[in-house]
């Protein structure tokens, strides 16, 4: 087997993909062949997920399906960070965490381009793509289970799939514009994988909008572990970022008849939304900002402290009414728990008409999933099981009877 050969399985989120963009482009410059096949590869990258239980086991189940190929097989990802007791069973193996990337050169021989000597903007401009057919058929025979859960899962990925079939030629440009995250919530493991916040400079991102704009595209997704806190770590800040995203794209336009560009926030902690609110408002108010994603996680108070989200519902609440009002068209979705320690059904009651009042025009539900050494794990009582699938049930069920679209889960 060529060792130059590498096969590269892109399994995670928006975020890891982006990532292995850039790591596509670093093994074509450093004289590598990138393959389909994994029985063709002499290495082979795995991207893996630890973001729910699934995630984990799928990320499991491929590590054991690809360890039977002859290729060396690196495991890249937030796995071995997120679940420790999971993935000893693979302590042999080499593996590589996000927040350690800039290492990866010494995992390969014959290396002439570092890694950390590359910028955002060598990254090749590919969408996040669905899963291809192939692997989602098997995946789906893996987690098939006769639940309204898996069906509405399986039912996304099919929609998702159909509107790539009918929309070709719709194209979004990843400006990857930091890594790490500046927070700490109670149920969550990834800040172990990632790291701390390391933004990219400004320039470096405006060479990305420039290149991308260059390629005819104007569709820009601001992707990020903590887009929100960007800047915190460089003497700048989000929204300044944001503005001189606008400035530029605006520039560009200048005697482009017909020119738009479209600029999606993807996601951005609502902790950044009342700190900066003052200096979001006139950015957000562009009709260049055609979306955002804002995870509130959930409307009680209570909870929100527990989860340590470092904000409270009703300030959110009342900055994105405003947001709207600036923007009418712009796109709000959000995302909550389900579920998390010691919720309560008055807990659950204000979650769902929090998102009710708040002009969302999606909400995606998930389902609280214990992560191993996090602080969420020790708040009692817990939430069965069996009570955490119906409210997940009937949030579904209360959005659809109040007119807000809302989708379970990740695909």
């Amino acid at each position: 087997m060529v060792k130059t050969t590498i096969y590269i399985e892109d399994d995670g989120c928006s975020r890891r993909n982006a990532e292995l963009s850039k790591l596509y482009q670093y093994f074509l410059v450093n004289g590598f062949t990138v393959v389909d096949d994994p029985a063709l590869a002499g290495y082979i990258l795995l991207s893996t997920c630890a973001f729910k239980k699934k995630e984990e086991d799928h990320s499991v189940r491929r590590i054991r399906e690809l360890m039977d190929y002859e290729a060396e097989l690196i495991i890249y990802g937030c796995l071995p960070d997120i679940a420790p007791s999971r993935f000893a069973e693979f302590a042999h193996l080499r593996c590589l965490s996000p927040k350690n990337l800039d290492e990866i050169d010494a995992l390969f021989d014959g290396i002439r381009v570092r890694y950390a000597d590359m910028t955002n903007a060598d990254m090749s401009a590919s969408t996040v793509r669905a899963t291809p057919l192939p692997k989602a058929l098997k995946k789906f025979w893996h987690e098939f289970e006769i639940s309204s859960s898996f069906f509405l899962k399986t039912a996304r990925y099919a929609e998702k799939r159909m509107k790539k079939m009918l929309n070709p030629d719709e194209r979004r440009y990843n400006l990857f514009i930091c890594r790490g995250c500046f927070g700490g919530c109670s149920y969550c493991g990834i800040q172990r994988a990632i790291g701390p916040l390391k933004s990219c400079s400004e320039e470096e991102i405006l060479n990305q909008l420039r290149k991308g704009l260059n390629e005819g595209y104007r569709d820009f997704v601001i992707l990020g572990d903590d887009v929100g806190a960007y800047g915190l770590d460089r003497e700048s800040t989000f929204p300044v970022l944001l503005s001189r995203l606008l400035q530029e794209s605006d520039a560009f336009k200048a005697g482009k008849e017909g020119c738009s560009v479209r600029f999606h926030v993807e996601e951005i902690h609502p902790r950044w939304l009342v700190k900066y609110e003052r200096e979001l408002a006139p950015v957000f108010g562009s009709d260049m900002i055609s979306s955002i994603l804002c995870p509130v996680q959930s409307g009680s108070d209570r909870v929100l402290e527990l989860m340590n989200r470092g904000h409270m519902a009703g300030p959110v609440e009342g900055i994105l009414a405003r947001m709207r009002s600036l923007n009418p068209d712009i796109l709000m979705t959000t995302q909550i728990m389900v579920g998390f320690p010691s919720e309560t059904e008055d807990d659950f009651k204000a979650t769902l008409d929090f998102v009710c009042r708040t002009p969302f025009s999606l909400v995606t539900i998930f389902p609280y999933h214990e992560k191993e050494n996090t602080p969420s794990g020790r708040i009692e009582p817990k939430v069965p099981d069996d009570v955490i699938e119906e409210r997940v049930n009937e949030a579904i069920r209360y959005l659809k009877r109040n007119n807000v679209k809302a989708r379970l889960s990740c695909i």
